[in-house]
């Protein structure tokens, strides 16, 4: 055997010999093979030198050529931009003018018609105008006939009856004396004379009477002559009439066909007119109004820009077609040097040795059908693509953004990703807006979750609050892109408290849970089985709650705020952080950010240590007062150093006069309650009546709970913001809701107090019981003394209560502004004139175009700003009369802030410099001045003011 044993070891060793003589013949092959292969590559590379040049030469060509192709491909697509906008703005004028009056207008009927009434009523005006002329004369002619009244009417006609009696009486007198003259006898000198005297008064008198009847005829003629003017005139005026109508109908055809003339190729399109404020119900109306592209096409003149456009069209067209020849030309000779480079690629594979080529070739085609092999292989276990189209980034955000953005571009080479715009413009990612970070990051998920499932990967999309940012038109697409995202068969959930898309949400047929509903529903038992079920293990579950933080400039972030469990144990969640930044408050909209940090406040924790009254004024805005700082710093308290507070609960605590954590500690939960109750059934909190269930005993309790663990925290912080070192100054008191401000809840609160003096009397009475073995004196005093304090204190609560009792505000906004200070009727009545009734109207007109319509030399600016001023005053103020706020704001106190806060002397010296000067005087109208008591009374009565909105 062990023969056997060395024989096998040294068969073995033999071998083994055998092995590294073949394995060393493998290496010097190798090694004879590789300096084969190293001299003829030598020799290659030195046959292919030039063409090695050459072929650098053309690799810079074809670059060039290259960044000459994309430079024709980007303007080549601005101009395609430039080109589909145009077409845009014609495509309205050719829906514009789609409907016309008159289709076939005859301009050559209408220009003999327009003829023939110019004519007519040429003729009518000359009629008229001899009508007026021959009227003109007529009136001037019979003005010149005045009657001398001497034979007018029946007088005139007795007359000449009574002369003709006369001149025939006188005729028979005249024959007597002429038969007596014809009986004489004796014709001598004498009777000759005396017969001349008879006979020549009778004459004269004939005379006489003649010419008086001849008068009397003329008087006839003339009273004839003006029946005959009169008469002609009243036919001259009915002529004038009818022509004058006849006129008027003429011009009204002659009008009627310039008119159709004019409309004959206009469109019957009507414009939209500006909104009514008071009678307009519209959102977008007035945004639409002056922001649409076809209201600016079709308000100018539509003949001159339909023109113009199609003028730059054509341009545009005609710049389009050069590039594209350019563009060809470039591609073209990009394809020959491309076909010179492969050439010499060419020439240079073929100085190798064809076999070694032939096995190169041969390998790389077993390599090939191997791949080839594997990859069916792996196809196999692919599943087919789902029904639906792949969704495309930039499909995706055009449609998201209305069109404003087209295009998402990849950077190459190392450079960053570029959007395009509608524009051709090209935006860096630092230039978006927070709105439309938004949206790019929802269309790269869609599109990425769209390419998953082409590739039989089903993931759902999970989306909490992402209309957090959008305005309501980009919310509205938002949600209309999504509904079709989901017609393909994606699950789609969306976690929001936006009411506005929940509508929306219903009206496209989406499913909808009201997550509070779900967690206050009892669960249903399950239902019995026959069968023996396994034991069910308990299993903790948690729910997950993704919280939006503020967008930076790389995008959205998340931020998982832990498990949300109701069990005391659980880590604290706070829904704001002091050192977070002010976006994550977002109390000016996308601006909130860069107004503050104008004002160097950039974090929360700023914000909280600001003065109010300071940061107000350098944020310089209309709706921005000491107030609503004050009421924001109140929600950032409760939201930063209470667990589980959100800005929704904040705002419901805040306005039931939970402001601070402070005001946690012995509150009465029950009163609370009812106070949330009360205030959300009242009109300021219908907005957030849904979240009623909310807030019940047990929330409260936990809440409560939670601000006294933090209570330290508090202590700290608070030591910074002065705005709480100035409420606990004053001795500020948490507001009760409107609800509680009748006289019923003083009652009730008055009833709470004697309840709780008989509680408090009750208790020292059995303390007296109970220390009965101090002697007799003693105890005496010490009842004397307790009773007295009890008096006391109940006087003075009796005191404050009846004072509280007794304040009231002696102006409303919905007063007519003549009661306002400093307005009397003779101003209300200007102020009415241009629209300003009520104290609402004061206040809320701006007052340069209010003095620039009344143009009233001594109202200015100035002035109508002080009688806002004043009537804020009063408004807020209880127990101020007009003269009050008129020295307070000429005396620079301008907010109810400020009296409250006033010192009283320093004011009082104030208001008595004041009075002693005319304007003081002229506003006390030579009375006395208010007494220190007076203003006194301001600042006491400042500290129970209550909000604008409340007046």
């Amino acid at each position: 055997p062990l023969e056997e044993h060395w024989q096998q070891v040294a068969h073995t060793l033999e071998a083994a010999s055998g092995h590294r003589r073949a394995l060393s013949q493998l290496f010097e092959r190798r090694d004879a093979a590789a300096r084969e292969l190293e001299e003829r590559l030598a020799s290659t590379r030195r046959d292919s030198a030039t063409a090695q040049a050459e072929m650098r030469e053309l690799e810079q060509l074809v670059g060039e050529r290259r960044r000459r192709r994309e430079e024709l491909r980007g303007r080549l697509h601005g101009l395609e931009l430039e080109l589909a906008s145009i077409d845009n703005q014609l495509r309205y004028f050719a829906l514009e003018s789609i409907g016309h009056r008159a289709p076939h207008f005859d301009l050559e009927r209408h220009t003999t018609l327009l003829a023939e009434l110019d004519a007519e009523i040429s003729r009518c005006r000359a009629i008229l105008a001899d009508l007026q002329s021959r009227e003109a004369t007529v009136r001037r002619e019979l003005a010149e006939i005045h009657p001398d009244g001497s034979s007018d009417g029946p007088a005139s006609l007795a007359d000449q009856r009574a002369t003709l009696g006369v001149l025939e009486q006188l005729l028979d007198d005249l024959d007597v004396e002429v038969s007596q003259l014809a009986r004489s006898v004796d014709p001598g000198y004498r009777s000759q004379i005396d017969s001349h005297a008879r006979i020549s008064p009778v004459a004269q008198m004939l005379r006489h009477q003649l010419y008086a009847l001849c008068g009397q005829v003329s008087e006839q003629q003339r009273a004839l002559r003006r029946y005959q003017l009169q008469a002609e005139l009243r036919q001259l005026a009915r002529a004038q009439t009818d022509l004058s109508e006849q006129l008027e109908h003429l011009l009204d055809r002659r009008h009627e066909q310039l008119h159709a003339h004019r409309v004959a190729h206009r469109s019957v399109m009507s414009l939209p007119a500006p909104p009514v404020h008071e009678l307009c119900q519209c959102e977008r109306h007035d945004d639409f109004v002056h922001s649409s592209d076809a209201q600016k096409l079709l308000y100018a003149t539509p003949e001159q820009n339909e023109e113009t456009l199609r003028r730059r069209r054509l341009a545009a067209q005609e710049r389009v077609d050069a590039t594209l020849r350019e563009l060809h030309d470039a591609e073209s000779a990009l394809s020959g040097d491309q076909g010179r480079w492969e050439e010499l690629q060419r020439r240079r594979r073929g100085a190798i040795d064809s076999n070694s080529v032939d096995r190169l070739r041969s390998e790389l085609r077993d390599l090939e059908a191997a791949i080839d092999i594997e990859l069916r292989r792996d196809a196999s276990h692919v599943s087919h693509p789902p029904e639906g189209s792949l969704w495309k980034a930039s499909d995706v955000l055009a449609q998201l953004t209305d069109g404003r953005l087209v295009q998402i571009r990849q950077g190459g080479e190392g450079r960053a990703a570029t959007l395009v715009d509608s524009q051709g413009r090209s935006l860096a990612l630092d230039a978006l807006t927070p709105q439309q970070h938004d949206q790019l990051y929802l269309a790269l998920t869609l599109a990425m979750i769209s390419a998953h499932s082409a590739r039989g990967v089903r993931l759902p999309l999970l989306l909490d609050e992402p209309f957090l940012r959008q305005d309501q038109a980009s919310a509205a697409a938002m949600l209309g892109v999504l509904d079709a995202f989901a017609r393909q068969g994606r699950q789609v959930l969306i976690f929001t408290e936006d009411r506005d898309a929940r509508a929306r949400c219903q009206s496209l047929g989406a499913t909808v849970w009201d997550l509070d509903a779900l967690r206050h529903e009892p669960a249903k038992a399950p239902a019995p089985v026959s069968y023996a079920s396994p034991p069910i293990v308990p299993v903790d579950t948690a729910t997950v709650r993704v919280v939006r933080e503020t967008v930076d400039r790389e995008g959205p972030q998340l931020r998982v705020a832990g498990d949300w469990s109701t069990s005391e144990e659980d880590p604290d969640f706070f829904y704001l952080e002091t050192e977070a930044p002010l976006g994550a408050f977002p109390v000016l909209g996308p601006q909130t950010e860069s107004a503050f940090a104008a004002c160097d406040v950039r974090q929360i924790d700023d914000l909280l240590s600001a003065d109010a009254e300071a940061l107000a004024k350098r944020l310089n805005r209309n709706n921005v007062r000491p107030e609503t700082v004050r009421m924001w710093q109140s929600h950032m308290s409760l939201m930063c150093f209470v667990p589980g507070v959100s800005l929704n609960d904040a705002q419901v605590l805040a306005a039931c006069g939970v402001r601070t954590p402070d005001d946690w500690i012995d509150l009465d939960l029950e009163t609370l309650a009812q106070r949330i109750q009360r205030w959300l059934n009242s009109p300021p909190g219908e907005r957030f009546r849904h979240t009623a269930s909310r807030y019940r005993s047990e929330r409260l309790a936990r809440w409560q709970r939670a601000a006294a663990r933090h209570a330290g925290r508090w202590s700290q912080a608070r030591n910074r913001y002065r705005w709480t070192q100035r409420r606990r100054k004053e001795g500020e008191r948490a507001p009760l809701p409107r609800g509680e401000r009748s006289s019923s809840s003083l009652r009730e609160r008055n009833a709470n107090d004697r309840r709780e003096r008989r509680s408090t009397e009750r208790d020292d009475a059995e303390g007296r019981r109970s220390t009965r073995q101090g002697s007799g004196r003693e105890s005496a005093q010490r009842a004397r003394t307790s009773s007295s304090s009890r008096d006391n204190d109940s006087n003075r609560r009796e005191r404050v209560n009846d004072r509280k009792r007794r304040l009231r505000f002696l102006l409303h906004r919905s007063s007519p502004v003549a009661d306002a200070p400093a307005i009397g009727e003779k101003t209300a009545e200007r102020l009415a004139a241009v629209g300003i009734r009520t104290v609402a109207d004061l206040l809320n007109a701006d007052p340069e175009s209010v003095v620039a319509e009344l143009e009233v030399r001594h109202i200015t600016a100035e002035v109508f700003c002080d009688w806002q001023r004043q009537a804020r005053l009063v408004c807020c103020v209880p127990e101020l009369h007009g003269y009050g706020a008129q020295i307070l704001v000429a005396c620079g106190l301008t907010e109810p802030q400020q009296v409250a806060n006033a010192d009283v002397g320093e004011l009082y010296r104030k208001v008595k410099a004041f009075c002693r000067t005319k304007p003081g005087q002229r506003i006390l109208r030579n009375g006395k001045a208010p007494s220190e008591s007076k203003v006194a009374d301001w600042v006491a009565c400042a500290a129970h003011r209550r909000p604008l909105e409340a007046a």
